[in-house]
């Protein structure tokens, strides 16, 4: 039996690390925001989409364009941090999502057009 691509692995672990914070680590439903639920479940059904990504690169290489600004969407952090509206820490998560900005238009100008 083939080893699991350690990609996938990857989107695999931030997929449970988002449903986990989402079931676990919320307080008890009369004091869940419904922002937050959609917030998790936009979080979970993006970390789909990079598994489907990743299982056919070429084939969805359309779909790295809204990926790309899926992770472009944490610019604001560090202007939001200069403001002194959010913690040094969210522009620690703000650095990670550039970083994949980075690898996801790499990937995309890597990827053929079609095979």
């Amino acid at each position: 039996m083939p080893r699991p691509c350690p990609r996938r692995r990857r989107v695999v672990c931030g997929s449970s690390a988002a449903a986990r914070v989402r079931w676990v680590s919320l307080p008890p439903s009369t004091c869940v925001r419904p922002r937050n639920s959609a917030f998790f479940g936009v979080t979970l059904a993006w970390q789909i989409m990079f598994l489907v990504i990743g299982s056919d690169p070429i084939r969805y290489r359309s779909a790295m364009i809204p990926s790309m600004l899926e992770k472009a969407s944490f610019i604001a952090m560090p202007v939001l941090y200069t403001l002194e509206r959010v913690t040094a820490t969210w522009v620690g998560f703000a650095s990670m999502d550039a970083t994949w900005l980075v690898l996801f238009l790499i990937a995309y100008v890597r990827t053929p057009k079609e095979a």
